[in-house]
């Protein structure tokens, strides 16, 4: 389990494709993270598999399943990831659960700056939209963020300066593809409410007690 607080970033300097999907080595830019072979590590948001350390990188591996959901398809030598090691007990949960099981990616379609803020606006499918709600928390590419406002098919984010100048959130142009999972705490609202239906009194948590009592908006 991760938090969405980025670590470091890191840049892929290796990559060799296997029949079940890829081994990538990734460098630190900033020191060396201490990660152990068969451990857990986050990148860009996607729990992956350490299988190799060496100096100054480690090597993870990503199945073909990973590859398909995530933006990793366009993976090549030189690209910075973000990197984040998994909590342990007794840690701070400075942003929130993250269990790093991609859901999809998501297309930055505007990135309009104010001051020292940037605000991406991200377009997803339509069936991942349900899960994602104002003031809601979500990870892109790793990064625990709020979401600032949504629609029926896209949504928003802000960035303060220091998540600028510390994740590859800060590099993002337009058009560029980024990794998204939503809030565990939504998908298991929406699969204890019958995945939106309304369900009768006997399930305990419908639909009409959740707008009774303020977690829903009226339409």
């Amino acid at each position: 389990m991760f938090s969405g607080i980025i670590e470091k970033m890191g840049r892929v300097v290796n990559i060799r494709l296997h029949q079940d999907g890829l081994y990538m080595v990734v460098k630190p830019t900033n020191g060396v993270m201490e990660v152990g072979e068969g451990e857990s590590v986050a990148i860009s948001g996607a729990c992956l598999t350490v299988t190799g350390v060496m100096d100054k990188g480690f090597e993870v591996f990503i199945s073909s399943e990973t590859i398909e959901r995530t933006w990793f398809k366009n993976l090549r030598v030189d690209l910075m990831v973000n990197i984040e090691r998994p909590l342990k007990i007794g840690d701070g949960l400075s942003g929130h659960i993250v269990l790093g099981h991609i859901d999809d990616t998501g297309v930055v379609k505007q990135i309009i700056n104010s001051g020292s803020l940037r605000e991406l606006i991200i377009q997803t499918n339509r069936e991942l939209m349900r899960f994602i709600v104002y003031k809601g928390s979500i990870t892109i590419d790793g990064v625990s963020l709020t979401v600032k406002e949504t629609s029926d098919d896209n949504f928003s984010v802000v960035l303060i300066p220091y998540t600028i100048a510390n994740t590859t959130l800060g590099h993002l142009r337009v058009g560029d593809r980024v990794n998204i999972e939503v809030d565990a705490v939504a998908r298991y609202i929406n699969a204890m409410v019958g995945n939106g239906k309304e369900e009768t009194e006997e399930r305990g948590i419908t639909i009409s007690f959740l707008r009774e009592h303020g977690f829903l908006e009226e339409n």
